[in-house]
């Protein structure tokens, strides 16, 4: 059974979390990216998002989630982790019925999602219409994941932090570029935020500059 959008409705939402994001405990039931279960309410932003019109894609008590453990300075460690969880969105989503769908990601759970849209690009089994990334730092060795990511949705807004949000850009360190870069040049759009890490995905950080608009 599909649950893609249908007609003016929009494709159902994936979330995806950041590094550590996912605890594995009941510390995730306050998690932003939580959609409820029999037990825990869904989150504030969850809620939020489904008075906006919007359907997060999630099986019953069994929200997707990875390891969210991409840390240490060996890059080839990240790109395996972040492989790994996008080829598991995949398979979570078209198990779920969907093969359109719109992704929100936070932090490096940005990195998966553009490995998601580039290994899967228009046409493919599963499409990413609309990419969300906040907060994803800017790695100089995933360019060519974020090009073919690029050409493979319909539009990538990029939200970024001010500058308190030094998490962004730890998230750069050892990615083989100098220096360090908030925007990323391959969004269709980018939009900078006076607001820290974990800011961006507060209601009243969606609410006061209204990010809704970016899901259609």
């Amino acid at each position: 059974m599909s649950v893609d959008g249908d007609g003016d409705m929009p494709d159902p939402v994936l979330l995806i979390q950041g590094t550590h994001g996912y605890r594995g405990s009941t510390q995730d039931a306050g998690a932003w990216w939580w959609p409820g279960d029999g037990l825990y309410l869904p989150s504030r932003w969850v809620e939020a998002a489904r008075a906006h019109g919007l359907t997060i894609l999630s099986r019953p008590g069994a929200p997707f989630v990875w390891a969210t453990e991409a840390t240490g300075w060996w890059p080839g460690r990240k790109w395996a982790a972040w492989k790994a969880a996008a080829e598991a969105a995949r398979d979570y989503c078209l198990a779920a019925g969907a093969t359109r769908v719109q992704v929100v990601a936070h932090s490096h759970g940005g990195q998966v999602a553009a490995y998601l849209a580039a290994m899967h690009g228009r046409g493919g089994a599963l499409t990413v219409s609309e990419l969300v990334t906040l907060g994803t730092p800017v790695r100089g060795d995933m360019e060519g994941i974020y090009q073919r990511a690029r050409a493979g949705v319909r539009w990538w807004d990029a939200v970024h932090g001010g500058p308190g949000d030094w998490w962004q850009l730890a998230g750069e360190a050892f990615d083989g570029h100098l220096g360090w870069r908030r925007a990323q040049r391959w969004a269709t759009r980018n939009e900078a935020l006076p607001v820290g890490h974990g800011e961006l995905m507060t209601v009243a950080t969606w609410d006061r500059h209204d990010l809704w608009r970016f899901l259609r």
